[in-house]
């Protein structure tokens, strides 16, 4: 296998703008890598989510080259390996779903957006009215956005994970072969009905004399539908390949409600040391958890569980919420216990999971499959 090591200088990059670019980055996710151009030294100038990146190459990559890149670590270092050939990166050669992909990867937005605006009552109000939408059709959506209370419950996770989209086209496959109706519950084909809707009320305005304007208000919902419905398909997408071991990533991009209000709990899963005829219980998983929340800050925690061990360390953005994290951990050691777990390590302290962004200089790993 040959790599691409790119040391991105802080000219190319400024450390001001790498944090947040590192914190939009999941594992498993999927990028869009343009090759802008060819240094006088060979090397390949790189555009990665909006940021221009410098990587050497012993790899022919033509200028133009569009990469579909995968995130597969984030610690000691971000690290992307290319899931796409760069030879199949050309006008005659590109097929229907790598079009698909280059529309979507750019587009990509927060799935709690939309629920966002439509929880505030005074948009939803709003944009019922423009959109001929009634008060049920959102009663209907919301139900089904379970609380954060309510997520600790091992089978109101689990069923949040089942309505998060990812399975709707296998769901709806499994109908086709035997019968039945599609429930309301998953939150992909919400969203889809709800994109339908809203196009139908858009398509009608802009129809409408040349000058007219469709309202603000349900371009930038229709725009957040979208981003949503991209980032929901593309985690679909990303979990169709496998690293180099034979691991498998799940990445899950769910709403929950807390406090009056919408936001996102991210879960990674990762399947390493894998075979297909390993058993279940011999694998050894990684989950990944990440949110934030009104003044308790950023929140994460990584699982680490082989066999029936399992460990667990939590990082809190803020001090208050790290003591309150601390104070919880007997009552979480109970219930790890209580399902047959051995709880080897479980720490919750103050920080982050580190990236050592470096004040100079940050490497960046994408390995190319021969």
């Amino acid at each position: 296998m040959d790599s691409i090591q790119s040391p991105i200088a802080a000219s190319a990059l400024q450390h001001k703008n790498l944090e947040p670019l590192l914190k939009s980055w999941q594992i498993g996710q999927l990028l869009i890598g343009r090759v802008q151009d060819k240094t006088a030294s060979g090397n390949l100038l790189l555009q990665v989510s909006g940021q221009k990146m410098v990587a050497a190459s012993d790899v022919a990559v033509q200028k133009g080259a569009v990469l579909m890149l995968q995130v597969t670590g984030l610690n000691p270092s971000p690290s992307l390996k290319i899931v796409h050939n760069p030879v199949l990166n050309t006008p005659a050669s590109t097929n229907a779903l790598e079009g698909q992909l280059q529309v979507l990867i750019p587009r990509q937005g927060s799935v709690a957006a939309p629920l966002l605006a439509l929880i505030d009552p005074i948009q939803s109000a709003n944009i019922l009215s423009l959109a001929g939408l009634k008060t049920a059709d959102l009663e209907r959506l919301f139900k089904n956005i379970p609380p954060l209370n309510l997520l600790s419950d091992p089978k109101v996770l689990q069923q949040a994970v089942r309505d998060s989209g990812f399975f709707l086209e296998a769901e709806l496959a499994r109908l086709v072969l035997s019968g039945g109706v599609l429930t309301n519950t998953d939150l992909k084909a919400s969203l889809l009905r709800l994109l339908f809707r809203l196009e139908q009320v858009l398509g009608r305005s802009r129809g409408l004399a040349s000058g007219a304007h469709p309202p603000q208000s349900l371009v930038e919902l229709e725009e957040e539908l979208k981003g949503a419905l991209a980032t929901i398909t593309l985690n679909q997408v990303a979990a169709s390949q496998r690293d180099e071991s034979d691991g498998h990533t799940w990445l899950f991009d769910m709403p929950f409600r807390y406090a009056d209000s919408v936001y996102g709990l991210t879960i990674t899963i990762l399947r390493e040391n894998s075979s297909d005829g390993e058993l279940e219980n011999t694998m050894d998983w990684k989950v990944l958890l990440s949110m934030s929340l009104p003044k308790l800050g950023d929140i994460e925690a990584d699982l680490f569980l082989s066999g029936r061990k399992v460990s667990v360390v939590m990082y809190a953005q803020l001090q208050h919420t790290a003591d309150r994290l601390k104070e919880q951990l007997p009552r979480l050691r109970n219930g790890l216990e209580s399902h047959g777990l051995d709880v080897s390590v479980l720490l919750a302290h103050r920080g982050q999971r580190s990236t050592e962004v470096a004040k100079t200089q940050w490497t960046l790993s994408v390995d190319i499959k021969a």
